[in-house]
């Protein structure tokens, strides 16, 4: 094998590791496999027509404009109307940050309202846990006198299987 052979190789897996890194950061931030293979295809082609990125991004036209409408409402993509073809094009990169700061917001939103909540949950939890935790306690409780008295019912089994040996007594336990 020729080394221009590896060393195509080596920088094809590096670019692939590359965009494999990309793609897994991108789905860590909610983007579905749909969205970011347009991202990406608009990122390269630039500005583009449904078709041109349907056939770069790999993605269905019937899935497409569902795609491109999420992407333009997370403010990562945009689009214009030339005549009567509608362009839709990546915004900067930098949106991303931009995006991530309006979930972590929407987050924080939430989080404020299931912490106003927490009394009455725990309230609701208390009750049904206290009833659970004393069934559970029950049920231990009960297992643990059917152990003993097994364990109990085995020592005793191997007192008189002792006891028996000892004196040459034949025994059927």
């Amino acid at each position: 094998m020729s080394p221009w052979g590896d060393t195509n190789r080596k920088i094809y897996n590096i670019w692939k590791a590359e965009i494999m890194m990309e793609i897994k950061a991108l789905e860590e931030i909610g983007l579905t496999k749909g969205e970011i293979k347009v991202y990406l295809a608009l990122l390269k082609t630039g500005q583009s027509s449904s078709g041109a990125i349907a056939k770069e991004a790999q993605v269905s036209r019937s899935k497409l404009y569902s795609i491109l409408d999420k992407l333009s409402k997370k403010g990562l993509i945009g689009h214009i109307l030339k005549g009567k073809v509608m362009y839709f094009e990546a915004m900067e990169p930098r949106r991303i940050i931009n995006y991530i700061d309006d979930k972590n917001k929407q987050l924080e939103e939430k989080k404020k309202i299931i912490e106003s909540m927490l009394p009455e949950l725990e309230k609701k939890q208390n009750k049904k846990q206290n009833n659970a935790a004393l069934h559970w306690a029950q049920v231990m409780q009960k297992q643990y006198i059917f152990l003993a008295l097994i364990g109990e019912n085995q020592m005793f089994r191997c007192l008189i299987s002792d006891i028996a040996q000892a004196h040459n007594i034949p025994i059927a336990l």
